[in-house]
């Protein structure tokens, strides 16, 4: 009986390193899935407490994976800047139903703007897991900035030849005595 016993424990304890690696295998092929994303991606357990996160995160927000493995989703969220004060915890904790989704524009505490999606993962016994992705927008923005710039100096050039014109036509109409000469002196001035 001993050496049968024996023999039964050697073989489950080769199971249990066998799903070890197994499970080493599927956590690596997942982490080098999300490094291969061009957003940062982050990864909370059922707990919302941060379990994986990509190399794209760790740039954006300027912390290591030990910094973030193990902070709440809450304290995380919290940290960014938004322009309309959210309750991340009120939030986060509707994400257990169906097609839930949270979303917001935010800035780093560096002054990168960030589009944020949070959905919950959910299970047959409820939220399994929450994932986070945060998009740089930074560039978008400073384009959209140049953008609006750009319409505001040809608003104003359309505007300016305008006002030249208009103040000629009110000239014109309030003296019925000028001439054609007079005009023509006058559109030059303004050309």
């Amino acid at each position: 009986p001993d050496r049968h016993s024996a023999d039964s424990f050697a073989s489950r304890i080769e199971l249990v390193r066998a799903a070890a690696e197994r499970q080493r295998t599927a956590r690596h092929f997942v982490e080098e899935t999300l490094n291969g994303l061009p957003v940062g991606v982050m990864v909370a357990d059922a707990r919302q407490h941060v379990v994986l996160t990509n190399q794209r995160l760790r740039v954006l927000l300027a912390h290591d994976d030990t910094a973030l493995r193990g902070q709440t989703l809450v304290a995380i969220l919290s940290s960014l800047q938004t322009r309309t004060p959210i309750d991340f915890a009120a939030r986060l904790a509707e994400l257990g139903e169906v097609g839930s989704l949270l979303q917001f524009e935010c800035e780093t505490s560096r002054g990168m703007q960030l589009f944020v999606s949070v959905i919950g993962l959910i299970h047959v016994d409820g939220l399994a897991g929450i994932i986070t992705s945060f998009a740089d927008t930074s560039e978008l923005h400073a384009a959209q900035k140049a953008r609006d710039e750009t319409m505001r100096f040809i608003s104003h050039d359309l505007r300016s030849p305008l006002a030249s014109i208009v103040t000629l036509i009110d000239h014109t109409a309030r003296s019925a005595h000028s001439t054609s000469a007079d005009n023509l002196a006058l559109i030059g001035r303004y050309a």
